[in-house]
C-alpha cells in the first residue's frame, strides 16, 4: 500500500526549498555588492570577501548556507528511508530537523 502520501510530498517540498534557500544565500554572498565605510572611505566588496577578511566571518558565512543544505540533503534522505520503510523514527527525525529551522 501506498501509505505516507501526504508526508512524501511535505517533505520533498520542504527539502527542495531549503536546498534552494542555501544556494541561494550563497549565490546572493557571492555577487551582490555592498558599500561600507570606513573613517570617511567608502568601499564596495561582497559578503564572501568580507568574510573572508576574518575566519570567524567566514565560518559564521559557511554556516549560513550550509545549514539550509544539509537540512534539504537529511530531508531527502528521510524521504527515500520513508520510501523503504515506513517507520515512525523518521517522522521524529523530521520534527526535530523542522524545530531547528526556528534556531537558525
Amino acid at each position: 500500500m501506498n501509505y505516507f502520501k501526504t508526508e512524501k510530498i511535505l517533505i520533498t517540498i520542504g527539502a527542495i526549498i531549503f536546498m534552494l534557500m542555501g544556494l541561494g544565500i550563497l549565490l546572493i554572498g557571492s555577487f551582490t555588492p555592498i558599500e561600507f565605510n570606513i573613517n570617511g572611505d567608502y568601499f564596495t566588496a561582497t559578503y564572501w570577501e568580507v568574510a573572508n577578511i576574518s575566519m570567524g566571518g567566514f565560518w559564521l558565512w559557511t554556516i549560513f548556507w550550509v545549514i539550509p543544505c544539509v537540512i534539504g540533503l537529511m530531508g531527502m534522505i528521510c524521504w527515500f528511508s520513508l520510501k523503504k520503510t515506513p517507520k515512525k523514527s523518521w517522522g521524529v527525525i523530521l520534527i526535530i530537523m523542522g524545530g531547528s529551522v526556528f534556531f537558525h
